[in-house]
Protein backbone atom coordinates (compact mmCIF):
# COMPACT_ATOMS: atom_id res chain seq x y z
CA UNK A 1 0.00 0.00 0.00
CA UNK A 2 1.25 3.42 -1.13
CA UNK A 3 2.07 6.15 1.48
CA UNK A 4 -0.93 8.92 1.71
CA UNK A 5 -0.42 12.16 1.99
CA UNK A 6 -2.02 15.45 2.27
CA UNK A 7 -1.12 19.09 2.22
CA UNK A 8 -4.10 21.60 2.97
CA UNK A 9 -2.60 25.18 1.93
CA UNK A 10 -4.15 28.75 3.29
CA UNK A 11 -4.39 29.53 0.07
CA UNK A 12 -6.42 26.25 -1.29
CA UNK A 13 -9.18 27.03 2.01
CA UNK A 14 -11.42 29.81 2.02
CA UNK A 15 -12.63 28.23 5.50
CA UNK A 16 -8.79 28.06 6.75
CA UNK A 17 -8.51 32.14 5.59
CA UNK A 18 -11.10 33.01 7.59
CA UNK A 19 -10.14 32.09 10.70
CA UNK A 20 -6.44 32.96 9.97
CA UNK A 21 -8.10 36.60 9.50
CA UNK A 22 -10.02 36.26 12.61
CA UNK A 23 -6.71 35.59 14.31
CA UNK A 24 -5.00 38.65 12.75
CA UNK A 25 -7.94 40.65 13.42
CA UNK A 26 -7.75 40.03 17.45
CA UNK A 27 -4.51 41.33 17.37
CA UNK A 28 -5.04 44.20 15.08
CA UNK A 29 -8.39 45.40 16.29
CA UNK A 30 -7.48 46.83 19.97
CA UNK A 31 -4.49 49.13 18.77
CA UNK A 32 -6.58 50.28 15.29
CA UNK A 33 -9.39 51.13 18.41
CA UNK A 34 -6.88 52.88 20.40
CA UNK A 35 -5.66 54.96 18.13
CA UNK A 36 -8.67 55.94 16.87
CA UNK A 37 -9.97 56.51 20.50
CA UNK A 38 -7.05 58.88 20.36
CA UNK A 39 -8.26 61.00 17.31
CA UNK A 40 -11.45 61.44 18.71
CA UNK A 41 -10.21 62.82 21.67
CA UNK A 42 -8.02 64.60 21.08
CA UNK A 43 -9.60 68.10 20.15
CA UNK A 44 -11.24 67.87 23.24
CA UNK A 45 -8.17 67.21 25.60
CA UNK A 46 -6.47 69.98 23.28
CA UNK A 47 -8.10 72.68 25.62
CA UNK A 48 -6.59 71.26 28.83
CA UNK A 49 -3.23 70.38 27.23
CA UNK A 50 -3.17 74.43 25.92
CA UNK A 51 -3.75 75.54 29.66
CA UNK A 52 -1.17 73.21 31.00
CA UNK A 53 2.04 74.25 29.40
CA UNK A 54 4.19 71.43 31.57
CA UNK A 55 2.09 68.88 30.02
CA UNK A 56 1.85 69.73 26.58
CA UNK A 57 5.76 70.15 26.70
CA UNK A 58 5.79 66.56 27.48
CA UNK A 59 3.46 65.94 24.54
CA UNK A 60 5.33 67.36 22.19
CA UNK A 61 8.09 65.51 22.98
CA UNK A 62 6.74 62.09 22.99
CA UNK A 63 5.27 63.36 19.63
CA UNK A 64 8.42 64.14 18.12
CA UNK A 65 9.76 60.98 19.37
CA UNK A 66 7.24 59.13 17.94
CA UNK A 67 6.98 60.92 14.80
CA UNK A 68 9.41 62.56 13.07
CA UNK A 69 12.98 61.45 15.07
CA UNK A 70 11.76 57.86 14.77
CA UNK A 71 11.06 58.48 10.94
CA UNK A 72 15.23 59.43 10.86
CA UNK A 73 16.42 56.35 11.87
CA UNK A 74 13.18 54.16 10.20
CA UNK A 75 13.94 56.15 7.00
CA UNK A 76 16.45 53.39 5.41
CA UNK A 77 13.83 50.43 6.07
CA UNK A 78 11.15 51.90 4.70
CA UNK A 79 13.41 53.42 1.55
CA UNK A 80 15.86 50.75 1.05
CA UNK A 81 14.19 46.98 0.18
CA UNK A 82 17.17 45.37 1.15
CA UNK A 83 17.29 46.74 4.95
CA UNK A 84 13.58 45.61 5.50
CA UNK A 85 11.82 42.47 5.97
CA UNK A 86 8.17 41.99 5.27
CA UNK A 87 6.38 41.60 8.12
CA UNK A 88 4.77 38.01 6.74
CA UNK A 89 7.48 37.18 4.73
CA UNK A 90 8.34 33.54 4.30
CA UNK A 91 4.76 32.70 6.15
CA UNK A 92 1.92 31.20 5.41
CA UNK A 93 0.08 34.50 6.23
CA UNK A 94 1.23 36.56 3.52
CA UNK A 95 -1.16 34.32 1.26
CA UNK A 96 -4.25 36.98 3.12
CA UNK A 97 -5.33 40.13 1.03
CA UNK A 98 -4.18 43.68 2.68
CA UNK A 99 -8.15 44.19 2.51
CA UNK A 100 -8.68 41.09 4.29
CA UNK A 101 -6.45 42.11 7.03
CA UNK A 102 -7.68 46.06 7.21
CA UNK A 103 -11.17 44.71 6.91
CA UNK A 104 -10.29 42.41 9.67
CA UNK A 105 -8.97 44.71 12.17
CA UNK A 106 -11.97 47.07 11.48
CA UNK A 107 -14.30 44.91 12.34
CA UNK A 108 -12.21 43.37 15.02
CA UNK A 109 -12.17 46.83 16.44
CA UNK A 110 -15.98 47.53 16.10
CA UNK A 111 -16.14 44.13 18.65
CA UNK A 112 -14.05 45.61 20.97
CA UNK A 113 -15.85 48.64 21.11
CA UNK A 114 -19.05 46.76 21.64
CA UNK A 115 -18.09 44.80 24.15
CA UNK A 116 -16.04 47.26 26.10
CA UNK A 117 -19.17 49.29 26.41
CA UNK A 118 -21.05 46.34 27.49
CA UNK A 119 -19.19 44.41 29.67
CA UNK A 120 -15.97 45.99 31.81
CA UNK A 121 -12.10 44.37 30.64
CA UNK A 122 -14.13 43.13 27.31
CA UNK A 123 -10.53 43.39 25.28
CA UNK A 124 -9.13 40.62 27.05
CA UNK A 125 -11.94 38.30 26.44
CA UNK A 126 -12.28 39.33 23.18
CA UNK A 127 -8.51 39.19 22.09
CA UNK A 128 -7.89 35.48 24.54
CA UNK A 129 -11.05 34.53 22.47
CA UNK A 130 -10.66 35.62 19.16
CA UNK A 131 -6.86 34.41 19.28
CA UNK A 132 -8.24 30.72 20.54
CA UNK A 133 -10.68 30.94 17.87
CA UNK A 134 -8.94 31.72 14.74
CA UNK A 135 -5.76 29.36 16.34
CA UNK A 136 -8.13 26.38 16.34
CA UNK A 137 -9.69 26.86 13.32
CA UNK A 138 -6.13 27.12 11.69
CA UNK A 139 -5.25 23.45 13.43
CA UNK A 140 -8.23 21.98 12.21
CA UNK A 141 -8.52 22.72 8.54
CA UNK A 142 -4.86 23.28 8.04
CA UNK A 143 -2.61 20.23 8.05
CA UNK A 144 0.27 18.27 6.26
CA UNK A 145 0.91 14.68 6.96
CA UNK A 146 1.48 11.57 5.79
CA UNK A 147 0.45 7.63 6.84
CA UNK A 148 3.32 4.78 6.09
CA UNK A 149 1.65 1.87 6.23
CA UNK A 150 4.35 -0.13 5.74
CA UNK A 151 6.41 1.09 9.07
CA UNK A 152 2.70 2.33 10.42
CA UNK A 153 3.84 5.93 11.10
CA UNK A 154 1.84 8.93 11.23
CA UNK A 155 3.55 12.10 10.21
CA UNK A 156 0.45 15.31 10.96
CA UNK A 157 2.03 19.08 10.80
CA UNK A 158 0.25 22.45 11.21
CA UNK A 159 0.47 23.84 7.69
CA UNK A 160 0.88 27.83 9.52
CA UNK A 161 3.78 25.72 11.47
CA UNK A 162 7.66 26.93 10.99
CA UNK A 163 9.02 25.20 8.11
CA UNK A 164 11.28 23.67 11.02
CA UNK A 165 9.17 22.40 12.60
CA UNK A 166 8.41 18.55 12.45
CA UNK A 167 5.20 18.34 14.40
CA UNK A 168 3.99 15.27 15.12
CA UNK A 169 5.23 11.30 14.53
CA UNK A 170 3.42 9.05 15.84
CA UNK A 171 4.58 5.20 15.92
CA UNK A 172 0.48 3.41 15.53
CA UNK A 173 1.50 0.05 17.40
CA UNK A 174 1.48 2.32 20.96
CA UNK A 175 -2.33 2.94 19.83
CA UNK A 176 -5.10 0.38 21.09
CA UNK A 177 -7.91 2.55 20.49
CA UNK A 178 -9.50 5.02 18.73
CA UNK A 179 -12.27 7.62 18.47
CA UNK A 180 -12.84 9.59 15.46
CA UNK A 181 -14.73 13.15 15.57
CA UNK A 182 -16.02 13.74 11.84
CA UNK A 183 -16.77 17.98 11.45
CA UNK A 184 -17.37 17.57 7.42
CA UNK A 185 -14.23 17.76 5.81
CA UNK A 186 -11.90 17.48 8.72
CA UNK A 187 -11.80 14.58 11.31
CA UNK A 188 -9.69 14.82 14.70
CA UNK A 189 -8.51 11.39 16.10
CA UNK A 190 -8.06 10.90 19.39
CA UNK A 191 -6.01 7.61 19.98
CA UNK A 192 -5.92 5.73 23.00
CA UNK A 193 -2.15 4.84 23.93
CA UNK A 194 -0.63 1.22 25.43
CA UNK A 195 -0.25 1.30 29.50
CA UNK A 196 3.00 3.63 30.07
CA UNK A 197 2.70 6.03 26.95
CA UNK A 198 1.73 9.13 28.47
CA UNK A 199 4.44 11.98 27.75
CA UNK A 200 5.51 13.03 24.16
CA UNK A 201 2.68 11.82 22.28
CA UNK A 202 -0.50 14.07 21.16
CA UNK A 203 -3.45 13.30 22.25
CA UNK A 204 -5.64 14.71 19.45
CA UNK A 205 -4.59 14.85 15.52
CA UNK A 206 -7.06 16.85 13.38
CA UNK A 207 -6.79 15.77 9.14
CA UNK A 208 -9.05 15.62 6.37
CA UNK A 209 -11.57 13.23 6.27
CA UNK A 210 -10.78 11.26 3.18
CA UNK A 211 -7.24 10.79 4.19
CA UNK A 212 -9.01 8.89 7.66
CA UNK A 213 -11.05 6.83 4.90
CA UNK A 214 -8.28 6.04 2.81
CA UNK A 215 -5.71 4.98 6.29
CA UNK A 216 -8.90 3.39 8.02
CA UNK A 217 -7.25 -0.27 7.44
CA UNK A 218 -4.06 1.14 8.54
CA UNK A 219 -4.87 2.03 11.99
CA UNK A 220 -7.09 -1.07 12.04
CA UNK A 221 -3.98 -3.23 11.81
CA UNK A 222 -1.80 -1.06 14.32
CA UNK A 223 -4.52 -1.18 17.00
CA UNK A 224 -4.75 -4.99 16.58
CA UNK A 225 -1.04 -5.48 16.97
CA UNK A 226 0.50 -5.88 20.25
CA UNK A 227 1.74 -2.88 21.74
CA UNK A 228 5.31 -1.86 22.89
CA UNK A 229 6.67 -1.90 26.49
CA UNK A 230 5.87 1.54 28.27
CA UNK A 231 8.59 4.44 27.43
CA UNK A 232 8.68 5.70 31.06
CA UNK A 233 7.21 4.78 34.41
CA UNK A 234 4.18 7.33 35.56
CA UNK A 235 5.59 9.81 38.44
CA UNK A 236 2.32 9.99 41.12
CA UNK A 237 4.21 12.78 43.08
CA UNK A 238 4.64 14.88 39.74
CA UNK A 239 1.03 14.35 39.07
CA UNK A 240 -0.33 15.32 42.54
CA UNK A 241 1.80 18.36 42.47
CA UNK A 242 0.29 19.49 39.15
CA UNK A 243 -2.94 18.61 39.89
CA UNK A 244 -2.65 20.75 43.18
CA UNK A 245 -1.82 23.87 41.22
CA UNK A 246 -4.53 23.06 38.82
CA UNK A 247 -7.02 22.68 41.25
CA UNK A 248 -5.30 26.51 43.19
CA UNK A 249 -5.31 28.10 39.94
CA UNK A 250 -9.11 27.16 39.05
CA UNK A 251 -10.04 28.01 42.59
CA UNK A 252 -8.41 31.70 42.29
CA UNK A 253 -10.84 31.92 39.22
CA UNK A 254 -14.52 30.39 41.35
CA UNK A 255 -12.98 32.51 44.56
CA UNK A 256 -13.14 35.66 42.36
CA UNK A 257 -16.84 35.13 41.01
CA UNK A 258 -18.05 33.86 44.26
CA UNK A 259 -16.62 37.10 46.36
CA UNK A 260 -17.42 38.76 43.36
CA UNK A 261 -14.01 41.10 43.22
CA UNK A 262 -13.59 44.07 41.26
CA UNK A 263 -16.16 44.40 38.29
CA UNK A 264 -18.24 42.26 36.09
CA UNK A 265 -15.50 42.09 33.20
CA UNK A 266 -12.70 41.54 35.73
CA UNK A 267 -14.18 38.55 37.25
CA UNK A 268 -14.90 37.36 34.05
CA UNK A 269 -10.95 37.21 32.75
CA UNK A 270 -9.87 36.12 35.57
CA UNK A 271 -12.16 32.89 35.58
CA UNK A 272 -11.61 32.43 31.99
CA UNK A 273 -7.92 32.87 32.74
CA UNK A 274 -7.63 30.65 35.99
CA UNK A 275 -9.50 27.90 33.74
CA UNK A 276 -7.43 28.02 30.78
CA UNK A 277 -4.00 27.72 33.19
CA UNK A 278 -5.52 25.71 35.24
CA UNK A 279 -7.04 23.10 32.74
CA UNK A 280 -3.52 22.73 31.39
CA UNK A 281 -1.96 21.84 34.84
CA UNK A 282 -4.61 19.35 35.35
CA UNK A 283 -4.18 17.67 31.71
CA UNK A 284 -0.32 17.61 32.93
CA UNK A 285 -2.13 16.11 36.08
CA UNK A 286 -3.53 13.62 34.20
CA UNK A 287 -0.66 12.73 32.01
CA UNK A 288 1.69 11.98 34.34
CA UNK A 289 -0.69 10.13 36.35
Amino acid sequence: MAPIEWHTRLEDSPTGRLFAYVFVGSLTGLPVLIALAVLVALPAILPALLANPSMLVLVAVLTLVGGPLSLFYLWPLLTERDQRRPILARTPLQHLSTVGVAIAAVGSAAVYAVTFVAIEFSPLLVLVGGALVGITGTWLLLTTGSVDPENRVLRVRPSLADRASTGWTVDLDTWTGLARYRLGPVTVLRPTYGPGIRSGVPRLLPMPTWVVDAAAPVFEAAIDAPTPEPDRVPNPAVAATFALFGLGIVALGVAAIVLQVGPAGYRLSLFALSGVFGGLFLVAAWREY
